[in-house]
């Protein structure tokens, strides 16, 4: 997807709706969509308009949060999503890449609230659990997952 895409659609509601019925695995349907959500998000929120989650601990924060990333969305014009999935049968699993044009992050990363108690990113780990793997590369841009069904 490029800017225009991300701007206007969210992937993820059609892709999990492709994988379930051309697999017939309706039974993940939920997982699948937690799984692929979080990833998305991360790539859109983190990866290409570069938002810190722990804003929302401020007062007004998540409004302050989905402001800014109203607003950071608008002024996209130049990024990229990419999104594969790969059925392995014999594996009874999906293996889904989810890359980003962003800047990546460095290892370490600390926020500039990172005082503040927390009360978001629950999304990863999360996605650690209903996945048999959760790998990044590329400087924080690609993440690779393994679902099993």
């Amino acid at each position: 997807m490029n800017a225009k895409h991300i701007k206007s659609a969210d992937p993820v509601v059609d892709l999990v709706n492709v994988l379930t019925n051309q697999l017939s695995l309706y039974g993940i349907h939920s997982k699948l969509f937690t799984v692929l959500s979080e990833l998305y998000n991360n790539a859109l929120e983190h990866g290409l308009l570069e938002l810190d989650s722990a804003l929302k601990q401020l007062d007004d924060g998540f409004f302050a949060y989905f402001t800014l990333r109203e607003e950071k969305l608008s002024a996209l014009t130049s990024a990229e999503i990419i999104i594969s999935a790969e059925y392995r049968p014999d594996e009874n699993a999906l293996a889904i890449r989810i890359k980003d044009s962003g800047t990546g992050f460095k290892q370490g990363y600390k926020s500039k609230f990172e005082d503040i108690e927390k009360n978001y990113g629950r999304g990863l780990s999360l996605v650690k659990e209903l996945c048999e793997s959760v790998e990044y590369s590329n400087k924080g841009n690609t993440v690779d997952v393994v679902f099993k069904i």
